[in-house]
């Protein structure tokens, strides 16, 4: 039997025109579904960008509450430390490569005795 022969088919709820179906071993969706990266970079990084609730009320990124608690620990003369987190806040992040040198931490440590020196009520001017 040839399309000619055949009864007339009732398009309708249903019944697609035999000319738009899916031809047999065709998929309804050709590329299929993206799969996900989970390599360790990509995990981490996904996570330093969720946004979370500070304990003030305001929303930011971990990254941002990381960096932070980084000038904080600045602050209270923990440099070292502060460069490490740099350093390694760096890896996953594509767009600002950061690598401490022993200028930085020479510099750094300036800054903070200079801080120190200058007390919590002089105003700078």
């Amino acid at each position: 039997m040839s399309d000619d022969d055949e009864p007339p088919y009732e398009v309708g709820y249903r019944k697609p025109p035999k000319a738009t179906r899916f031809k047999p071993g065709q998929s309804g969706n050709p590329k299929g579904r993206k799969r996900r990266n989970t390599a360790v970079g990509n995990v981490i990084r996904d996570t330093l960008d969720k946004k979370v609730t500070r304990s003030d009320g305001s929303r930011a990124t971990i990254r941002e509450h990381i960096v932070a608690k980084g000038v904080a620990d600045i602050a209270a003369g923990n440099v070292k430390q502060w460069l490490q987190t740099l350093s390694w806040l760096a890896q996953f992040d594509p767009k600002a490569k950061f690598e401490p040198s022993a200028d930085d931490e020479q510099r750094l440590n300036q800054l903070l005795s200079e801080i120190k020196d200058k007390g919590p009520n002089d105003e700078q001017g």
